[in-house]
């Protein structure tokens, strides 16, 4: 089973449902709606 997050970036708002491998890519890459910096606290 994988794991669900949901990301919310604080800058553009979007609202994106990923899993574990999504969610390292993300902190690591940014947001990949609008690529602004994003950390672990993004995701709940």
């Amino acid at each position: 089973m994988t794991e669900e997050y949901t990301f919310a970036c604080p800058a553009c708002e979007a609202e994106i449902a990923v899993n574990g491998e999504m969610r390292d890519a993300i902190v690591a890459n940014g947001c990949p709606v609008c690529a602004v910096p994003v950390g672990p606290e993004s995701f709940s």
